[in-house]
């Protein structure tokens, strides 16, 4: 997504005519199973599992990034870390 594509939990909200609350526990739920499923489907690495399902999904956008690894458990945020570390890339 280029910036002027990017849609705030907000944004989406008011577009599906639901809450932002709505939107936020939709992707808390949802972005954790999609990690999961690609990680087995694939057999990936946590690091690789996340770079895949951003490229993707086409976030290219720093900020969305982030955000989107923040909807993560924080157990699957830990493996992504751990391998990270594992590999010695410097994020």
């Amino acid at each position: 997504m280029s910036n002027q594509d990017t849609l705030s939990n907000q944004d989406t909200a008011n577009k599906l005519g639901i809450t932002r609350q709505a939107v936020h526990n939709s992707l808390k739920k949802s972005i954790p199973k999609l990690y999961k499923a690609y990680k087995q489907e694939y057999d990936t690495t946590p690091y690789d599992t996340i770079q895949e399902i951003v490229i993707g999904l086409n976030i290219t956008d720093e900020k969305d990034v982030n955000s989107f690894y923040k909807y993560l458990t924080t157990k699957q945020r830990v493996e992504v870390e751990q391998d990270i570390a594992k590999r010695g890339i410097h994020a």
